[in-house]
């Protein structure tokens, strides 16, 4: 009991005004009738009532006797009232009340009968202004009313883009395609009739003129091979394949039947030993590797003998496959662009080629939602490295 602060009726009334005078909540006290019998400065502040001017009537006449719509609210329909005066507590009860200046402003209020003897003798109520949180939801339903037409605007802008985008590739692939197919017959007569001519005239030109008609062959053909490429490269964006099972090991045997003439001239050796099985399209497949061990063969050193080595690691559902060969290489500085269609690194007189190998292999390999890189060091070989899915996600690629 030594502990027990003892106040007297005078201190507890002192500290309480303290209190209520320095609240952010305006607080009234009525009697049993609704009377008011107190305020505090913030009921005043917010209200702009004194108390003498809440005396003769129930406070509900003064500050809740209107709907927000300027309609009547009677006493008896308020469920402040209805809770208090039926000895129930009322909570955050979220309203809207009238200042003296007759403006509506939102609140959340809470009231508490005040008992004796199981009969009510006044209530307690305590008012909060929320009209800055309720500009503040205000606020925050504009903005994201604003930011979803933002979003609606940008996804249709987007989609319109995407259905231009669309058309042009469509268009550019239609020309790529009907340009290059149209192109072949007169590229395949111009190496017909310069054959002819260099046959017919082969004793009777000198060796300035016979150098001359073999330009002339030599450049028919690399456009032969520049539009069969361009044919190649616009087929990869309008046709779709079935996905299956592709059995590296075989794919790689079949490459080596294809180059076999190339690998017995050049003395090429292809190390691989147990290569994974993935899902893909066969043929799609077969020209990436095509394209790459070709490349490796191709862009040899004088004199040596190409030597190819292909490893695979398999994590999770991706199988990197990595070719390494000992050839001619390339400076790293070129090892974001030896991917783009037409890029050439080396001399066209020495190595022929369209210059869209590696586009094409580029192309495939995004086809199966795949990766491909490059690394290379001149005159210290080149390798690639191709990270492709196990198992596809599509029925198609």
């Amino acid at each position: 009991m030594d502990n027990v602060i003892k106040i007297n009726e005078a201190s507890f009334n002192t500290i309480t005004r303290v209190i209520t005078d320095n609240a952010s909540n305006a607080l009234f006290l009525m009697d049993a009738n609704g009377v008011c019998t107190f305020v505090n400065p913030a009921a005043e502040k917010i209200f702009g009532f004194k108390l003498q001017e809440l005396s003769e009537k129930p406070l509900h006449d003064y500050i809740h006797c209107k709907h927000a719509d300027g309609s009547p609210f009677p006493i008896e329909d308020c469920p402040i009232g209805n809770s208090v005066f039926s000895l129930q507590n009322l909570k955050e009860h979220e309203d809207v009340f009238i200042t003296k200046q007759n403006k509506f402003i939102p609140v959340k209020c809470s009231a508490k009968p005040i008992i004796n003897n199981n009969e009510l003798t006044g209530v307690l109520l305590e008012v909060r202004n929320i009209s800055q949180e309720k500009h503040a939801e205000e606020a925050l339903r504009e903005s994201e009313r604003k930011f979803r037409e933002m979003a609606t605007n940008l996804e249709i802008l987007v989609n319109e883009r995407t259905r231009e985008l669309q058309t042009s590739n469509e268009d550019l692939q239609q020309f790529a395609h009907v340009a290059s197919h149209d192109l072949k017959e007169p590229v395949r007569k111009i190496q017909l009739f310069v054959a002819r001519l260099a046959n017919s005239l082969s004793d009777r030109v000198n060796e300035s003129e016979r150098t001359y008609l073999t330009r002339i062959q030599n450049a028919a053909d690399r456009l032969r091979m520049m539009i069969e490429g361009v044919l190649t490269y616009s087929a990869l964006n309008s046709t779709r394949e079935q996905k299956q099972t592709v059995d590296l090991n075989r794919v790689m045997q079949d490459i080596e039947e294809d180059l076999e003439v190339n690998i017995e001239q050049t003395k090429a050796r292809i190390h691989y030993d147990q290569l994974p099985k993935i899902e893909g399209a066969q043929f799609l497949i077969h020209q990436l590797f095509y394209n790459l061990i070709n490349n490796s063969i191709k862009f040899t050193k004088p004199g040596v003998a190409p030597e190819i080595t292909i490893d695979a690691q398999l994590k999770d559902n991706e199988a990197e496959i990595t070719i390494t060969d000992n050839g001619i290489g390339f400076d790293d500085k070129y090892v974001n662009t030896i991917f783009e269609p037409f890029t050439r690194l080396n001399n066209r007189s020495m190595f022929d080629g369209t210059g869209l190998g590696l586009s094409l292999c580029k192309k495939v390999v995004e086809r199966h939602n795949g990766k491909i890189s490059a690394t290379g060091e001149v005159d210290k070989g080149a390798k690639f490295i191709v990270t492709l899915p196990i198992k596809q996600s599509t029925a198609s690629l």
